[in-house]
Formats: C-alpha cells, structure tokens, sequence
C-alpha cells in the first residue's frame, strides 16, 4: 500500500508544516479531500435515493419472474435503462477506495510516511515499543503510533538513532486541543470519574464523537 502512504503522506506533510499541529493538519487534510470527493458522494446519494424509488417496482418484477432470473434480468436492465438509473452510482464509488486507503496510511504510520523516517528504523521502534508494552495482541498498524508515547524509551534503546530522526519525533506535536493522539481511550476512567483529569474525560468522549 505504500504506492499510496507515501504520496498521501508528502500531502499531508504539506498541512502539517503550515500549522505545525497533526490534528489540525489532518482536519484540513479530510476537509480537502472531502470537497474533492463532493461530486462523486452527491452521485451517490443520488443514486440510493433512486434505488430506494425503484424497490417497489423491483419487488414486483422479482414476484413475477421467480424462477426465471434470465427474464428477471432482462427486465431489470429495462426499468433501469427506462429510470436512468445506474446501479454502481449507488456503491462506493472506486475513486473513494484509493482515498480512504491513503488517509489510513497517513494516521496508523504518521513517523514512516509523514516524518519521512525509513522503514527499517520504524521496524526497530516498534520491536522496542511491542516488548516494552509486554502484549503481543496489540495490532501491528497501532504500534507506530504507540513510539510517540514511549518515546524516551525508544530513543534510549536505539543509541544509533541519528539527530535528524530524534528532533524529528520530538518535535512532531502530535496532539488536538492539547490531547495527545496515541493515548487510548479507557472504560476505567469511569471508575474514578471524579477525580479523572481532564486529558482522561476528553479522551472518553472521542468513541462518543466517531460513533
């Protein structure tokens, strides 16, 4: 997937440099994308709404031609030629794939595709991050993201890390509204919500928000 990370990445580095926050960036990032894809989620949306309109008409020719799917096609293909109806308007449309596969790129390997860091480097971080958590059912796609709050620790571990690398990852604000990114919202907080902190109430409500 990398044909796809590594433009995605140098786009996203773009935003990033002129605002010097990754949430921020990676809002205007979807914001841009979004308005890009516009045309094609109206023709989409279009195209459901039709396809709600002809179920009806649908039902009816499935009644009557049960048991002749040759026929029933043939009269499918008639109503939707008659309605100007394309059935593909209503799925997901294939210039949407490359898009949403880029944008995953982008937020589960920000260090490999956005810092620009090679890929034998980040293996290294993430063998060091996997054994300092001391859990094996940790995705490997969450790994990455993972070095950010264990960053003393890696950089310690790996004493051949280049300068370039360490002001690189140090100097990577990867949080919004003062939240760092990589932390993982916890179902524990709500044991001790009174004297949760701040940081630990904001992140509870980020499952809220995506859902």
């Amino acid at each position: 997937m990398s044909i796809l990370y590594t433009p995605f990445g140098f786009i996203f580095r773009i935003f990033y440099d002129l605002v010097s926050n990754y949430g921020l960036a990676l809002f205007l990032f979807t914001l841009l994308f979004r308005l890009i894809l516009l045309p094609s989620s109206i023709s989409q949306q279009k195209g459901t709404a039709k396809q709600m309109r002809l179920q009806p008409k649908i039902k009816k020719l499935q009644e009557k031609y049960k048991g002749n799917q040759v026929k029933l096609n043939e009269e499918m293909q008639a109503l939707y030629s008659r309605e100007g109806y394309n059935p593909m308007s209503a799925g997901c449309l294939p210039i949407q794939l490359p898009v949403i596969f880029g944008l995953l790129g982008v937020i589960y390997y920000p260090i490999q595709y956005v810092l620009g860091v090679d890929s034998n480097t980040v293996g290294e971080m993430t063998k060091i991050v996997q054994g300092l958590l001391g859990d094996t059912s940790i995705k490997q796609n969450l790994l990455e993201l993972q070095v950010f709050n264990h960053l003393d620790e890696v950089i310690a571990k790996l004493p051949n890390l280049s300068a370039e690398i360490i002001d690189k990852l140090r100097g990577f604000d990867y949080t919004m509204f003062g939240i760092p990114l990589a932390e993982t919202p916890s179902v524990a907080t709500l044991s001790h919500i009174g004297s949760a902190s701040k940081q630990e109430l904001i992140l509870l409500l980020v499952p809220l928000f995506s859902g």
